[in-house]
């Protein structure tokens, strides 16, 4: 979408007329591999964004920046980085090396999702001096507001990472007013007000009701692209590692109760069998045990759970040698007996019971026996998946092969880790050629017909290579892959080298005028060159210039002088 500064300056500061821009397809639900609870990573991403655009020539520029496709797509890029649904808090993302770098959190405000809120929320972002930012999160959505200045007066810019059926349809959109009015009037239609009586929910149903605002400045730092995109990395690595650390925190809450509710069912069959044993039908109450022995009264709650008191408290003060009192006594030394037993079971397999992990490729639960755990980014997968995961990379020849969460160069998948998943011969086979492949070259001998593997670096180095076979002496160019002569002339591609050689060795001149080499068959050392437009003359025994002519005069007079001080004929 073709934007013009001038046209949204002109309906928002002169009009006063609202505009809504949106790319299609650029919602964080369209990044490959996003996750549910990514707008608050866009958010934060944007506001990081639009303040690295703030010393352009002129906030027109700026705007028309910020409203671009190229900057929507820089802003969702982190969406697709994300993966986990879990959904972190305002001030644990700015905590990220990312934005704690370039973001600066000044004030934040809480409350009931309001018109009257929301202004408020605005006015203080207009009362600052620089541009600034403020986080809404109404949960589980999160979008964020801009305020910056525009000729004299203060912009608001609202990007909202989620598509809006009646807004912005098809991607993420963005909403600029220059009033505080219309800016707060929008944001209530986004986070609409849901208002609950407050003794119909629990207080984490409460929590919906509300909202939070963090005010955020820009700390004037600028970070190069290479620091940007190592910054983005290590930002993601701890905000994924934070939600781990949150999902396992709450699935051990989840655990715990578990085995409380668990333990309480043991100890509830055991009571219910005393209770349907013993029941007396002459009695008023009925409890764990009840006596024909005790008629008009019921023992205590909490008989079947502290039998060593209770039972003698009970039963003592009346006739112990009643048959029922005596059958009760004995089944209740059985409970405590199989109580204590099962307790110990329930130890020791909790002691014995073995650790688990998520496999990060097909997200079920596996024992820690079958994890296969990369270096040094510690990602774990289950064996399945990561030998399914290196048959695929080796059928399409890749190596080396990354991890598949967190693609690090250095978090690569080891040969020991290859051999431990069992793969077939051919594919460890197929692994030992691409790891050679990585790191040499095939090098074929012309001569002997041979090949061998040669260091990649080394053959870099070299302009002359040589068969790396030791019973073969073959040497050639790396260039023109003509063959070297061990102990011959210095090499040169066009022949030249060896040319020379080969002139000194016969004798051969060279013509001094255009370096035409020249052979004497017989007759005189007077030597005329043939090459076209030459016409040099020289002496064939000394290599001097007699005359440059062509006119027979001159050459004749030139010939005769030279000859009076050098033999024109060479004799036997």
């Amino acid at each position: 979408m073709q934007l013009r500064a001038a046209d949204v300056v002109r309906d928002v500061l002169i009009k006063d007329r609202e505009h809504i821009v949106s790319h299609p397809g650029s919602s964080q639900y369209s990044q490959h591999g996003s996750g549910i609870s990514a707008c608050g990573l866009a958010a934060l991403n944007f506001a990081r964004v639009a303040f690295s655009k703030k010393d352009k020539i002129s906030q027109e520029l700026v705007l028309s920046e910020i409203l671009s496709q190229e900057t929507t797509e820089d802003i969702l890029s982190i969406c697709r980085s994300w993966t986990s649904d879990l959904h972190l808090e305002v001030e644990e993302i700015s905590r990220a090396p990312l934005f704690a770098r370039t973001l600066k959190l000044r004030t934040q405000k809480y409350g009931r999702p309001s018109f009257d809120k929301f202004q408020a929320l605005l006015s203080d972002l207009t009362n600052l001096e620089t541009p600034s930012v403020a986080i809404i999160t109404r949960p589980p959505e999160i979008i964020a507001c801009l305020c910056f200045p525009i000729s004299s007066r203060k912009i608001f810019v609202i990007f909202d990472s989620h598509s809006r059926p009646n807004l912005y349809p098809h991607g993420a959109g963005f909403i600029v007013n220059s009033s505080t009015e219309g800016a707060a009037r929008r944001i209530t239609e986004l986070l609409p007000v849901i208002d609950f009586p407050d003794g119909d929910l629990q207080w984490q149903a409460q929590l919906l009701a509300n909202f939070s605002g963090h005010i955020f400045v820009p700390r004037n730092e600028d970070s190069p692209d290479a620091l940007t995109q190592a910054l983005l990395q290590s930002s993601l690595e701890v905000l994924s590692l934070q939600a781990e650390v949150a999902k396992l925190t709450a699935r051990n809450a989840m655990l715990t109760a578990e085995n409380r509710r668990l333990e309480k069912e043991m100890d509830t069959p055991m009571n219910g069998r005393e209770t349907r044993r013993w029941h007396s039908p002459d009695a008023q109450e009925s409890g764990p045990i009840a006596s024909r022995a005790s008629k008009g009264r019921s023992p205590s709650r909490h008989a079947a759970s502290s039998s060593r008191q209770t039972l003698g408290d009970v039963f003592a003060p009346h006739d112990t040698t009643d048959p029922d009192i005596q059958i009760a006594f004995e089944e209740q030394r059985r409970y405590d007996e199989e109580h204590v037993r099962l307790r110990a079971q329930i130890a020791e397999l909790r002691a014995a019971s073995q650790r688990t992990f998520d496999c990060r490729i097909c997200m079920d639960e596996h024992p820690e026996d079958s994890v296969a755990r990369l270096e040094p980014c510690g990602h774990g997968f289950c064996r399945e998946c990561m030998l399914s995961y290196v048959a695929s990379k080796l059928e399409e020849n890749r190596f080396p092969l990354l991890c598949p969460v967190c693609s690090l160069f250095h978090a690569e998948v080891s040969g020991l880790l290859v051999q431990q998943l069992g793969v077939t011969d051919e594919q460890y086979k197929k692994w030992e050629e691409l790891g050679l492949a990585a790191f040499s070259v095939l090098l074929h001998c012309r001569r002997c017909q041979r090949s061998a593997y040669v260091d990649r670096q080394d053959l870099n180095d070299l302009n002359t290579l040589s068969c790396p076979f030791r019973d073969c002496s073959y040497i050639w160019c790396k260039t023109c892959q003509q063959a070297i002569e061990i102990g011959g002339p210095q090499h040169s591609c066009d022949g030249s080298s060896e040319l020379e050689h080969l002139m000194r060795q016969r004798g051969w001149k060279h013509c001094p005028s255009c370096r035409t080499p020249i052979q004497k068959d017989s007759g005189c050392n007077h030597m005329t060159c043939m090459s076209p437009a030459c016409n040099t003359h020289f002496c064939y025994r000394c290599g001097g210039l007699i005359v440059q002519s062509a006119l027979r005069t001159a050459v004749q007079t030139a010939v005769n002088a030279h000859y009076r001080r050098c033999s024109l004929f060479e004799y036997a």
